[in-house]
């Protein structure tokens, strides 16, 4: 029970991590005395760190302990957060933001390494109802940028001291890891690799992560846009796309337990292409802000959903998870620069056709997946 409290909890402070820092940016521009756009590469430092840690951390994990590596990367999440805190120019924010990154991404797949165990048999009940914590705090992330007298650097020491809770408890909870003895860890890293069909879900990974990324990465920016609505209508669309998305989680982990992950992810997607779309050309306040919640309701179970039918066909190591994980974060670091790019110099719908085609192949691509050998859904078929 404690380790379900601890990965809840962490969820929720890492999601209102994630959105602080993405609200933050015109706040990060003015503390380093630079333009904007040259202040964004801090988001691109967290992708970089991202990328290049989870996948050692999968390793990690397996050979050392899932619970060990979580709590050891939310130390280190602490650590940068109070770093980016106490910055005073951008090159010591880059390096915090990498160190953010990379210690955000790996607490986020060593927990979801970790859920299978604590839910033993349901992957996609697991998933989605941990991911629905995540949504807790990605609603509430938005609205703490309005708090008067509450800066950024103030936000970012909050959530530091968060995760030096979370990291110490974490550590204490590292008896209850399964660690794979001996060479073993590598013959398992080697199989998962080699299982028909993993290519297609970390497909699926990049493309449906890049596009959510990007939809309410850019969110702000395009209600904000000349012509549109101002910052307060662009916080409700953000506060209420998470909870559209942390309330549907809740739906699509028990509709995991009654129909099969390919089918729950397909009828995700069939929804979510054209609220989509919708959501970011409506002209109408109202209308745009209702397909926003259509549209976190259609996504709400697909990320959790893809991951869980990824453990399920290709194994349940930290290594697997972290694959899965990366892979998102592969498709969230290219994807929203591509939509940005294709905005600026196409147009708004032409982008949006854009982000809409890239989903489309999320419906089919877990149909794809072969089982690996001695999974559950191996054993099915």
């Amino acid at each position: 029970m404690a380790s379900r409290h601890l990965a809840f909890a962490a969820l929720v402070v890492d999601a209102v991590v994630l959105l602080l820092l993405g609200g933050s940016l015109p706040a990060f521009a003015l503390a380093f005395r630079v333009p904007q756009d040259v202040a964004g590469l801090i988001f691109t430092a967290n992708g970089l760190g991202f990328l290049v840690a989870v996948p050692a951390c999968g390793v990690l994990g397996d050979r050392f302990g899932k619970r060990a590596v979580v709590g050891v990367s939310a130390l280190g999440l602490a650590v940068g957060l109070l770093a980016l805190a106490a910055s005073r120019d951008l090159a010591a924010g880059l390096c915090a933001a990498a160190l953010i990154g990379a210690a955000s991404g790996s607490v986020e797949s060593g927990i979801t390494a970790v859920l299978p165990e604590l839910y033993p048999g349901r992957e996609g009940f697991a998933n989605n109802y941990a991911q629905a914590f995540f949504g807790v705090g990605a609603t509430a992330g938005p609205l703490l940028l309005l708090v008067p007298g509450l800066g950024w650097r103030e936000r970012l020491v909050l959530c530091g001291s968060a995760f030096v809770v979370l990291g110490a408890a974490f550590w204490l909870e590292r008896r209850r890891d399964r660690r794979v003895p001996g060479s073993d860890w590598r013959s398992g890293i080697a199989e998962s690799l080699a299982v028909p069909g993993i290519g297609a879900s970390l497909l699926a990974m990049v493309l449906y992560t890049g596009v959510e990324v990007a939809v309410w990465g850019w969110l702000f920016a395009v209600v904000t846009r000349p012509g549109g609505a101002g910052p307060v209508w662009a916080v409700a669309e953000l506060s209420g796309f998470w909870a559209a998305m942390g309330g549907g989680r809740f739906l699509a982990g028990a509709l995991a337990d009654r129909i099969e992950l390919p089918a729950l992810i397909a009828a995700g997607t069939a929804l979510g292409v054209p609220a989509l779309v919708l959501a970011l050309l409506l002209p109408s306040r109202v209308g745009a802000l209702a397909a926003v919640v259509v549209c976190g309701l259609a996504f709400s179970g697909l990320w959790p959903s893809l991951v869980a039918n990824g453990q399920r066909r290709h194994g349940q190591s930290a290594f697997v998870s972290a694959l899965l994980v990366g892979a998102g974060g592969g498709g969230s670091l290219v994807v929203p620069a591509a939509f940005g790019f294709a905005t600026a110099r196409l147009g708004l719908p032409a982008a949006t056709a854009g982000l809409a085609l890239l989903l489309a192949p999320v419906a089919l691509l877990p149909r794809l997946a072969r089982a690996a050998r001695g999974s559950p859904a191996s054993a099915a078929s």
